[in-house]
C-alpha cells in the first residue's frame, strides 16, 4: 500500500515505484520459524520453493529492464502484472500519513 502512495508522489519525476512478490523462495528464513509449523514450512519450501536466483528475477527485471523502465504503481509476480486486493487509495493515504506521524517524516518534509 505504501508503494502505491509513493508512486503517486513520484509521478512525473522519472522515478518509478512498484511492488512485487518473489514467490515461495528456498531460504533459511523458514528454518528460523521454530516449532512444528516452522519445521513444516522449511520442509515445504525446500521441496517446492524457488531457487534464490529465481525469486530475485522479478525484482532485478523491474530494476534493470527498459521494458518496464517507465512503469510505476503496479504489483508484479513472475514478471507479470497482477491484481492486488489491497488497492484502496484512501487507505493507502491513511497508512502513509500514519507512517509519517510515527517516523516524524511529516515535520521534516515541511
Amino acid at each position: 500500500m505504501l508503494t502505491w502512495a509513493l508512486a503517486r508522489r513520484l509521478k512525473g519525476s522519472g522515478v518509478t515505484a512498484n511492488a512485487m512478490h518473489p514467490g515461495l523462495v528456498r531460504t533459511a528464513i523458514f528454518r528460523r520459524g521454530g516449532g512444528p509449523l516452522g519445521w513444516a514450512a522449511a520442509i515445504y519450501a525446500s521441496l517446492f520453493g524457488l531457487k534464490v536466483e529465481e525469486g530475485a528475477d522479478t525484482a532485478v527485471w523491474l530494476a534493470a529492464s527498459p521494458e518496464v523502465g517507465q512503469v510505476s504503481g503496479k504489483y508484479w509476480s513472475r514478471r507479470q502484472e497482477r491484481r492486488c486486493r489491497f488497492r484502496d487509495p484512501a487507505a493507502e493515504e491513511q497508512l502513509w500519513r500514519l507512517c509519517e506521524s510515527m517516523t516524524g517524516a511529516a515535520e521534516t518534509s515541511r
